[in-house]
């Protein structure tokens, strides 16, 4: 049996002030800008993926959309930008662009079209959210 173990932090609430005060807020009064662990943050993504056992012996390949997490490494904070669901163009345009082919077979290397989503710029913060804001 295969456990997944994520570890998970909450931004410390003087970080996320600071993160709404220099970066605004979004036609839903949300943040523009919001500080997430990266083990925090999981999102739809597809491909060929590669199965192993604990001691790396290849188990299986599959080719699927799997809830994964977002960002690497997972082991930092990462800053997030918000952004209108339009700037991601078209529900044809972004299947258009975010399509691929694995083993003959169309699967969306991004998952579902954006709605209202986010993108990100990773920083390379291993410790305490604050030194984001610095």
């Amino acid at each position: 049996m295969i456990r997944v173990v994520r570890e998970t932090y909450e931004t410390p609430a003087d970080v996320a002030r600071e993160l709404a005060l220099v970066g605004g807020g979004n036609r839903f009064g949300e943040p523009n800008y919001r500080a997430v662990w990266g083990w925090s943050r999981l999102d739809w993504i597809g491909g060929k993926w590669e199965d192993r056992d604990e001691g790396g012996k290849l188990l299986r390949e599959v080719v699927e959309v799997r809830l994964e997490p977002k960002y690497v490494p997972h082991n930092r904070w990462h800053i997030e930008r918000w952004l209108p669901a339009e700037s991601y163009g078209s529900p044809e345009q972004w299947r258009a662009e975010t399509i691929e082919i694995q083993n003959g077979r169309n699967i969306p290397a991004l998952g579902r079209i954006r709605r209202a989503e986010s993108t990100s710029t990773a920083s390379r913060s291993k410790g305490r959210a604050a030194s984001l804001c610095n």
